[in-house]
């Protein structure tokens, strides 16, 4: 995937491997991110899709380097992180944020939300108490929470209220880079859409770049402006958000985006069923040819023995597909992505 000057971050090769036993109770080298690579322009939304077990979040954790990869490389703003340690790494991503899944589970219950808020401020060292007070107060209102919520604990607020409090906390440090780990999955659906559009303010006010993880295609339409698609640890397909949705150009990709409901029933009557077969299979007993393969309504004998490499589409545009040229037309309906189905 092709890089330039303006990429704040820079994926090459990663890769994640762990310790595993089989069912069998053999030892097996669990790969959970297998040499992936992309990039991400200074003020983009960058979105990972994929099913859970795909290792999207493996992935983001292992660009933060919360887990640290067993290979590759992971540049930010020019600088290596993998071979950082200590202060040093400290010191390089300070610049780097991340929002968890589960805000029930991410925010400390005995702090309080000043506290929580304002711990970043304090771990980098930045102003003194009265000017991290100041700054506390601006983000908490800012996320349209009261000041008073300052002197509570988390577990006092909604989902919705605790991941308001967890975008504060991911801004308190002047983030420039801020990973979204499946950010809406514990929130009511009711919410979901008031968390979007304070995600889409914040980029455009604070100027911040995401890396948004997600399996919700539906949302990620919305959101992002190149996605890379994920499946078993490898990136399958990748492109401009739009380009990816109206015309998918790998199997998993057109099952994926066969999946998202449209609230149309017109449209729903003429889409066509499943593209999937089964369920994605046992990360440790790896299989030989394509990772996909035991599920594709497309695969051919090819696909169970050779492992096919990403391939140049278009301009920006890669598919790892063998077959990806003489698939049929995409079976998916989908609106223009501006026609009255923005969140916002």
């Amino acid at each position: 995937m092709t890089t330039t000057e303006l990429a704040l971050i820079e994926v090459r090769e990663l890769k994640v491997q762990f310790d595993a036993r089989r069912s069998d109770g053999g030892k097996v080298l669990l790969k959970a991110v297998d040499g992936i690579s992309f990039s991400i322009q200074a003020g983009e939304t960058f979105a990972l899709v994929g099913e859970s077990g795909s290792g999207k979040t493996t992935a983001g954790k292992a660009v933060l380097q919360i887990t640290r990869p067993s290979s590759g490389s992971v540049r930010y703003a020019g600088q290596e992180l993998t071979t950082l340690k200590g202060r040093a790494l400290a010191k390089a991503r300070a610049g780097m944020q991340i929002i968890f899944q589960n805000p029930f589970s991410s925010l400390d219950p005995r702090m309080s939300v000043g506290a929580i808020i304002a711990e970043p401020l304090r771990l980098a060292g930045k102003f003194d108490r009265a000017a991290r007070h100041k700054r506390v107060v601006e983000l908490i209102e800012r996320v349209g929470l009261p000041r008073s919520a300052l002197d509570e604990r988390p577990t006092n607020f909604s989902g919705g209220q605790r991941q308001r409090i967890a975008i504060a906390r991911s801004l308190a440090a002047e983030a420039r880079f801020i990973v979204c780990d499946e950010p809406l999955s514990a929130i009511d659906v009711s919410l979901q859409a008031q968390i979007i559009a304070l995600l889409q303010e914040v980029k455009r006010e604070f100027g911040v770049t995401y890396l948004f993880i997600s399996h919700d295609l539906g949302v990620v339409r919305f959101l992002a402006d190149r996605i890379a698609v994920m499946y078993l640890g490898t990136i399958v397909e990748h492109g401009p958000a739009e380009q990816v949705f109206t015309a998918p150009l790998h199997p998993y990709t057109r099952a994926l985006i066969a999946a998202v409901p449209i609230p149309d029933p017109h449209i729903e009557q003429q889409r066509k069923g499943k593209l999937l077969i089964g369920e994605i299979p046992d990360p440790t007993s790896p299989r030989s040819g394509c990772p996909f393969a035991s599920r594709c309504a497309f695969a051919q004998a090819r696909c169970a023995t050779e492992v096919p490499l990403p391939q140049q589409a278009s301009v920006g545009r890669e598919v790892a597909c063998h077959f990806w040229r003489e698939l049929p037309a995409p079976l998916t309906f989908l609106p223009a992505r501006d026609a009255g189905n923005r969140i916002s």
